[in-house]
């Protein structure tokens, strides 16, 4: 359902536990879209913790369905503001963030959550 042909976070996550031997990994994503793919790769995966937030429902039926424990997904609305996105950080992906202790962090950004992409309506 996404939109990557490769998906070079999840090959570089997969490469960093399997050819140099890391125990903890964390991919931060933040989209428009829910990183479905990120997820079917590492879901139930205890090595791997995925914050994401994404625009919801705008992908449905993605992303807010019972998700694996090592996931935390974080749906928000249209017009979603920054304010809010802060506080989603600060109040839920830090905490959890802090606890697995990640010893490589990995960066998911979809540039379509840009407050001036019309079609993704973030960013109120």
């Amino acid at each position: 359902m996404g939109f990557c042909f490769l998906n070079n976070v999840a090959i570089a996550a997969r490469h960093a536990l399997d050819f140099h031997g890391l125990s903890r990994v964390a991919i931060v994503d933040f989209d428009v879209h829910h990183g479905n793919g990120t997820e079917d790769v590492f879901a139930g995966d205890e090595r791997v913790l995925m914050c994401s937030f994404f625009q919801h429902p705008f992908f449905p039926n993605s992303g807010t369905a019972h998700p694996a424990p090592n996931l935390l997904n974080v749906p928000v609305a249209a017009y979603t503001t920054g304010a809010a996105v802060k506080a989603i950080v600060t109040d839920s992906w830090l905490p959890r963030l802090e606890a697995h202790r990640p010893e490589l962090l990995l960066v998911s950004a979809g540039f379509d959550a840009h407050r001036e992409d019309d079609m993704g309506q973030m960013g109120g």
